[in-house]
């Protein structure tokens, strides 16, 4: 009857496309379990990332503060609170830093 019609062949292609079209559908299934899994991973590293900043972020500032306070020492300039202390002198002339304390 297809050879009749002039579509020899298309109850076979039909069956075949069919067949193709479920191993995709398989296929693409695997594709979104693997990319659950890996998105669930990333949520966990980024997850991780986060609480490890908030953690160190009080050490680093305190970092910081110190590596300012070397360099104000290192110029000879003090924080501006204690500027005005700064203006103080020991007993043999030389200016006594507060921020050296």
């Amino acid at each position: 009857m297809e050879e009749a019609h002039g579509v020899e062949g298309y109850v076979e292609t039909q069956a075949g496309l069919e067949k193709i079209s479920e191993q995709k559908a398989t296929v693409d299934e695997g594709k979104k379990g693997m990319l659950d899994e890996i998105s669930q991973t990333v949520a966990g590293i980024t997850a991780k990332i986060k609480e490890r900043q908030a953690e160190l972020a009080p050490r680093i500032q305190a970092r910081k503060d110190a590596k300012q306070r070397l360099v104000d020492l290192e110029t000879g300039e003090c924080p501006p609170p204690l500027r005005e202390a700064s203006s103080h002198w020991d007993c043999g002339g030389t200016p006594v830093i507060p921020c050296l304390a």
